[in-house]
Order: structure tokens, then C-alpha cells, then sequence
């Protein structure tokens, strides 16, 4: 649970268990979208709508500086349709996260701890 070099802790652990409950608790066919697009994607062997322009460029354009969820990208998200959305808290602003708490298209599905004092939220969609 630390890296070795500086006993930091890492999100790992939090990033395996979402990805790990995604796939146990999703269909086979369901989609997610993430900021994150290495751990959680590898195990939860879903199909990934990623928001972080990493590897859809489009969604880039929508981005705001360390934050990636905002009302534009919600409304890019509408038209890809993910079946579920995953944030981090430590990356997303209350208000941000506010924005999909409040939203009735969002459900929050299952919530793991990260670093202590933030978590990593699966909410579940209805476009």
C-alpha cells in the first residue's frame, strides 16, 4: 500500500477494488467512465469512455484545469452514454462532485476509501 522509495501511500489498492467491483457487480457489456485508464480499466474489464483526453482526444476540448468533471463534461458524457461514471475525490472539487450528488441521472453505487480521507465513487447512470 506505500511506494517504496518514499512510504507514500498509493491509490492502487482503492483504484483495484473499484475496478474489481465493477467487474463483479456489472454486466459483461457495460460501460464506465473514468479519468483513470490504467488500473481500474485492467480490472474491471469493462469498456472505458475516458475523460481524461488521454485516449479520447475529443473529450479534451471539455476539460477544465484539475478538474474533469464540470457541466460540459457531463453533456460530452450524454452522448457517449457510459453506464457508469467513476470519480476520484482527490482530483474532483466538492463542488464538482456536487454537480453529480445533485444530478438524477447519477446514483452513487459503491464508494471506496483512497488515501485515508478521499474515496473513489461509482455512480450508476440514466441518460
Amino acid at each position: 500500500d506505500q511506494t517504496r522509495s518514499d512510504q507514500k501511500l498509493t491509490a492502487y489498492p482503492a483504484y483495484k477494488e473499484a475496478g474489481l467491483w465493477l467487474k463483479n457487480n456489472t454486466p459483461a457489456l457495460s460501460t464506465f467512465a473514468s479519468e483513470e485508464i490504467g488500473v481500474i480499466p485492467y480490472f474491471a474489464q469493462r469498456k472505458i469512455v475516458d475523460f481524461s483526453g488521454w485516449l479520447d482526444l475529443q473529450s479534451k476540448q471539455y476539460r477544465e484545469k484539475g478538474d474533469g468533471i464540470n457541466e460540459k463534461m457531463v453533456q460530452y458524457l450524454s452522448t457517449r452514454k457510459p453506464d457508469y461514471i467513476v470519480i476520484n475525490t482527490d482530483i474532483v472539487t466538492k463542488p464538482r462532485q456536487q454537480l453529480l450528488a445533485n444530478d438524477p441521472r447519477f446514483k452513487l453505487e459503491y464508494q471506496v476509501p483512497l488515501l485515508g480521507k478521499e474515496y473513489v465513487l461509482i455512480y450508476s447512470t440514466k441518460w
